[in-house]
């Protein structure tokens, strides 16, 4: 069973589908694009598996919890965390850079994810794997990006590894899409 923020377009959407086709029931956390959503949902059953989608913003870390909740009640279990739900802005120079591009992303790409992990490792047997992603634009755009992403995928593992649950394992993976893979751990 997977939980895949930002699930409902594109290649949320073909991770989810993805993890179905693998047999996996998914859950689709996503902001408000219910279109896009429910479009996932039949192509997620299209594959024979069941699909759930919850809307709501995981900037709220209560959110976060009342997701992975409904996730439970629905599948029973929690085996995989896809990290996707991501917001970026743009600027062509640094001197344009405004509180919109560094509070906002931060919130969704750093936060969320934590907000999202925190919530699921819990219920996650050892095995269970967590993927954090990001985009090509932290590779040749905003290099803050990178480097959150960066500093998630090995604080993540060791935090949970040695503080939070020693006594199991997870595999934890971080992925630039549309760039190169930067980092798999396992904890």
């Amino acid at each position: 069973m997977a939980i895949v923020t930002g699930g409902d377009p594109g290649i949320g959407r073909s991770v989810a589908v993805h993890y179905a086709g693998e047999g996996a029931h998914v859950a689709i956390v996503y902001l408000a694009e219910h279109d896009d959503a429910k479009a996932t949902k039949a192509a997620v059953e299209k594959e024979g598996s069941r699909c759930l989608l919850i809307s709501g913003d995981v900037r709220d870390r209560h959110f976060c919890r009342a997701a992975v909740a409904q996730t439970l009640r629905e599948f029973g279990r929690l085996v995989v965390l896809v990290n996707k739900a991501a917001f970026q802005t743009h600027t062509a120079r640094f001197e344009d850079l405004t509180e919109e591009h560094s509070g906002h992303p931060v919130k969704t790409n750093l936060c969320g994810y934590f907000y999202m992990a925190q919530a699921c490792v819990e219920h996650m047997e050892s095995g269970a794997t967590i993927v954090n992603t990001g985009s090509v634009t932290g590779l040749l755009g905003d290099p803050l990006s990178r480097r959150k992403l960066l500093r998630l995928m090995y604080f993540l593992p060791l935090h949970i590894a040695r503080v939070s649950l020693p006594e199991k394992s997870y595999r934890l993976s971080g992925a630039i899409l549309g760039g190169e893979l930067l980092a798999s751990r396992r904890a």
